[in-house]
Protein backbone atom coordinates (compact mmCIF):
# COMPACT_ATOMS: atom_id res chain seq x y z
CA UNK A 1 0.00 0.00 0.00
CA UNK A 2 1.04 3.37 -0.79
CA UNK A 3 1.77 5.70 1.96
CA UNK A 4 -0.68 8.16 0.75
CA UNK A 5 -3.54 5.41 0.91
CA UNK A 6 -2.26 4.57 4.86
CA UNK A 7 -2.42 8.26 5.58
CA UNK A 8 -5.87 8.28 4.28
CA UNK A 9 -7.38 5.73 5.64
CA UNK A 10 -5.50 6.79 8.91
CA UNK A 11 -7.46 10.11 8.63
CA UNK A 12 -10.97 8.14 7.89
CA UNK A 13 -10.50 6.33 11.03
CA UNK A 14 -9.36 9.47 13.32
CA UNK A 15 -12.41 11.28 11.98
CA UNK A 16 -14.89 8.15 12.57
CA UNK A 17 -13.22 7.95 15.87
CA UNK A 18 -13.89 11.39 16.49
CA UNK A 19 -17.48 11.38 15.73
CA UNK A 20 -18.36 8.50 17.60
CA UNK A 21 -16.84 9.76 20.31
CA UNK A 22 -18.68 12.86 20.07
CA UNK A 23 -22.01 10.93 20.12
CA UNK A 24 -21.17 8.92 22.98
CA UNK A 25 -20.40 12.50 24.93
CA UNK A 26 -23.48 13.61 23.36
CA UNK A 27 -25.38 10.48 24.97
CA UNK A 28 -24.10 10.90 28.23
CA UNK A 29 -24.86 15.13 28.41
CA UNK A 30 -28.32 13.49 27.36
CA UNK A 31 -28.66 10.60 29.68
CA UNK A 32 -27.53 13.15 32.87
CA UNK A 33 -30.38 15.93 31.84
CA UNK A 34 -32.92 13.28 31.85
CA UNK A 35 -31.50 11.89 35.43
CA UNK A 36 -31.23 15.45 37.03
CA UNK A 37 -35.09 16.37 34.91
CA UNK A 38 -36.39 12.95 36.95
CA UNK A 39 -34.87 14.02 39.79
CA UNK A 40 -36.78 17.40 39.77
CA UNK A 41 -40.16 15.40 38.93
CA UNK A 42 -39.76 13.34 41.77
CA UNK A 43 -38.98 16.12 44.36
CA UNK A 44 -41.57 18.64 43.21
CA UNK A 45 -44.20 15.60 43.45
CA UNK A 46 -42.88 14.68 47.30
CA UNK A 47 -43.73 18.73 47.72
CA UNK A 48 -47.23 18.33 46.52
CA UNK A 49 -48.11 15.26 48.52
CA UNK A 50 -46.21 16.94 51.38
CA UNK A 51 -49.25 19.17 51.86
CA UNK A 52 -52.04 18.04 54.16
CA UNK A 53 -55.01 16.40 53.06
CA UNK A 54 -58.16 18.31 51.95
CA UNK A 55 -61.09 18.35 54.49
CA UNK A 56 -64.52 19.34 55.24
CA UNK A 57 -65.97 21.15 58.12
CA UNK A 58 -69.46 21.24 58.45
CA UNK A 59 -71.08 24.02 61.72
CA UNK A 60 -74.22 23.84 63.34
CA UNK A 61 -77.36 25.21 61.60
CA UNK A 62 -77.91 28.92 62.87
CA UNK A 63 -81.28 30.60 63.69
CA UNK A 64 -82.10 31.27 59.83
CA UNK A 65 -82.16 27.50 59.31
CA UNK A 66 -78.88 27.67 56.94
CA UNK A 67 -75.47 25.94 58.25
CA UNK A 68 -71.91 27.44 57.38
CA UNK A 69 -70.04 24.61 54.78
CA UNK A 70 -66.00 25.19 54.55
CA UNK A 71 -64.11 22.88 51.68
CA UNK A 72 -60.20 23.14 52.94
CA UNK A 73 -57.81 22.17 49.97
CA UNK A 74 -54.16 22.51 50.56
CA UNK A 75 -51.56 22.51 47.38
CA UNK A 76 -47.85 23.39 47.44
CA UNK A 77 -47.03 26.80 46.24
CA UNK A 78 -43.72 26.22 44.09
CA UNK A 79 -43.41 30.24 44.14
CA UNK A 80 -43.78 30.71 47.84
CA UNK A 81 -41.77 27.15 48.78
CA UNK A 82 -44.92 26.04 51.04
CA UNK A 83 -48.22 24.51 50.92
CA UNK A 84 -51.03 27.02 50.68
CA UNK A 85 -54.63 26.50 52.00
CA UNK A 86 -57.29 27.42 49.74
CA UNK A 87 -61.00 27.85 51.51
CA UNK A 88 -64.24 27.93 50.27
CA UNK A 89 -67.36 28.45 51.88
CA UNK A 90 -70.79 27.62 50.88
CA UNK A 91 -74.02 27.95 52.94
CA UNK A 92 -76.59 25.45 52.75
CA UNK A 93 -80.22 25.62 54.35
CA UNK A 94 -80.69 22.98 56.67
CA UNK A 95 -82.89 20.20 56.27
CA UNK A 96 -85.58 19.56 59.27
CA UNK A 97 -85.45 16.62 61.22
CA UNK A 98 -87.86 14.04 61.09
CA UNK A 99 -90.81 13.92 62.80
CA UNK A 100 -90.94 11.67 65.84
CA UNK A 101 -93.84 9.65 66.87
CA UNK A 102 -94.20 8.85 70.29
Amino acid sequence: MSEAKVEKMDEELEEKFLAQKKTEEAEKEAEAKRRIEEAEKERKEKLKNSCPASKVRTYVCNDEGFRLIKYFDYQYDFDENQCAENVKSKNEKCKPAGKVIA
